[in-house]
């Protein structure tokens, strides 16, 4: 036959009054805390003048800053400046797709006017696309304002240029879709792990910064490690 496990008592009893103080009753079987705040408890009482003219200097606690939040942000960060390369690379592989190619060879637009106009278009897609998502995510002081933009700005350059590279090496729209699934990987894969697995002195976090976001995540990380150290 089994035993009946008795819960210890999480309450005291009763108090009582005991002349000019007061006597708590407790069951006995209460946990080692209660016990102790029980035996207190008359003391307390009798001394609760003295505790009231005594100081109390509340020291707050410094704020507890998950580590992953940072990098979580950065990479969301990342993806939205990927923006620029995807609009490009998708809306020239379908202008090839639709035919609108050989009416553009047509028009009177030189090939470097129509990169510029297509680059242009693909960095200011980037640039409010992850200007919108800094300002929900990752809200910036005044001091990292113009650090943050030229990272903002020149991020949506790159990323615009890559997507004019997929389009050139893509013949159809699923195969654009391919390289843009690899080349999103390789744009947020690699600063991710030499952040996480490459010391700061190595020289492989040197050779790191032969991908075109490493210096943007790196920047990024540093701007959210400063406002988080200021707060």
């Amino acid at each position: 036959m089994e035993e009946a496990i008795i819960e210890p008592s999480t309450e005291l009893i009763g108090v009582l009054q005991e002349g000019e103080g007061i006597k708590t009753l407790i069951a006995g079987d209460e946990f080692t805390a209660n016990q102790l705040i029980a035996n207190k408890l008359p003391d307390m009482y009798q001394n609760r003048t003295a505790l009231s003219e005594m100081d109390v200097n509340i020291i707050p606690s410094p704020p507890t800053i998950d580590p992953l939040k940072p990098l979580l942000i950065v990479i969301t960060m990342l993806t939205a400046m990927f923006m620029g390369c995807t609009f490009n690379s998708m809306n020239i592989i379908g202008e090839k797709e639709d035919g609108i190619e050989f009416v553009n060879e047509v028009l009177p637009l030189t090939y470097f006017d129509y990169v510029t106009q297509k680059i242009i278009i693909g960095v200011i897609g980037g640039v409010i696309s992850t200007i919108i998502t800094g300002f929900i995510c990752m809200p910036i002081s005044i001091d990292n304002m113009i650090p943050y933009l030229l990272l903002v700005f020149l991020s949506g350059f790159i990323s615009a240029m890559i997507g004019m590279f997929i389009e050139e090496l893509a013949e159809g729209l699923m195969v654009g879709i391919v390289f843009l699934k690899v080349v999103m990987i390789i744009f947020i894969a690699p600063p991710l792990l030499f952040y996480l697995f490459v010391p700061d002195s190595g020289v492989l976090r040197i050779l790191s910064y032969l991908f075109p976001s490493t210096g943007t995540f790196y920047g990024l990380m540093d701007i959210m490690t400063s406002q988080s150290q200021s707060v």
